[in-house]
């Protein structure tokens, strides 16, 4: 019986090795760069020019570090592809450019999320950090609502995911009885994303996230250094704060508090953003299998490269 399952082992270790180097072989054969312009977007989403500049940014995190390693170039596609279509890895690994093994995609996939996370996340999400960016900001809702001195909208989003295991599941249940990760997002007025927060899940509230985010930190640390006098602007589900402004709900109609800050401003731009991307992807089923702790860096990851794809 042990002689027949070390033949066994041994073929197996035998049809690992031969999948191995005919992958290899179909790689060296294939190009992804060479396959027209428009198939080429239509698989990676992303202009060839973008991908180049991708594996530049990306190409200190990404390089090989042995011999046997893959090009940079190699794993950046192989994320995007999966990002693109959000499909099971080995259907990922099985593409005619790529020919990767579905563990290396799924490693790939690590390090692509990672290397995003470290080197462009902080480039193309940025709150307004200096006085400079801040009246920038300020000035594009003053322009658009007659609000002065905001630096963006709150809100949060229900991102869903598959169920974690108990007992720490339950938290993740939201008041729609769904699985999800409660995601905080600011926008300017041109709904373009400045902040991203994904590390709650679905059960908590969303003023719970905004007092222990960052973002209110530096909202604070303007207040008492009294520079400037900004605000956020955010619903009803908002404490009123000297740095976040909340709507009066059934304001008179034509009284001042009905003509201040409607709460359809909120709404609109908070709609306008973004949200849809990691909602696609959970429907998809990506965001639904990756494991608990790479959820935040993932969603991290689909709004910067679509500020990236801009």
């Amino acid at each position: 019986m042990s002689r027949f399952f070390f033949y066994q082992h041994a073929a197996a270790a035998e049809e690992k090795e031969r999948r191995k180097i005919q992958r290899r072989t179909l790689r060296d054969a294939a190009n992804p760069f060479d396959m027209p312009d428009e198939e080429f977007r239509h698989i990676y989403r992303f202009r060839k020019e973008v991908v180049f500049y991708l594996c530049g940014e990306l190409n200190v995190d990404l390089q090989p570090h042995n011999g046997d390693g893959l090009p940079t170039h190699f794993k950046v596609l192989t994320a995007l592809h999966l990002l693109a279509d959000g499909n099971y890895q080995r259907g990922t690994g099985q593409d005619h450019g790529l020919c990767i093994g579905q563990t290396t995609v799924s490693r790939y996939l690590d390090q692509f999320v990672d290397a995003v996370n470290r080197r462009l996340k902080d480039q193309w999400i940025i709150f307004p950090g200096n006085e400079r960016s801040r009246r920038s900001v300020a000035t594009g809702f003053e322009e658009a609502y007659r609000l002065p001195n905001i630096l963006g909208a709150v809100d949060c989003t229900q991102v869903k995911i598959f169920p974690p295991p108990l007992p720490h599941g339950v938290q993740y249940l939201n008041r729609k009885g769904v699985h999800a990760l409660n995601v905080q997002l600011v926008a300017d007025v041109n709904c373009k994303i400045l902040a991203v927060n994904a590390r709650f899940p679905g059960r908590v509230h969303d003023s719970f996230i905004f007092n222990n985010s960052s973002i209110k930190d530096e909202l604070r640390r303007l207040y008492n250094g009294h520079i400037g006098d900004y605000f956020l602007l955010g619903d009803s589900g908002y404490a009123l704060e000297p740095w976040l402004m909340t709507p009066v709900l059934n304001p008179a109609q034509g009284s001042p508090e009905a003509r201040d800050l409607p709460v359809e401003i909120v709404e609109e731009i908070e709609e306008g953003a973004p949200q849809e991307l990691p909602h696609r992807h959970a429907q998809n089923g990506l965001l639904l299998r990756v494991a608990q702790e790479k959820r935040a860096r993932l969603i991290n990851t689909y709004f910067a490269y679509y500020y990236v794809l801009l």
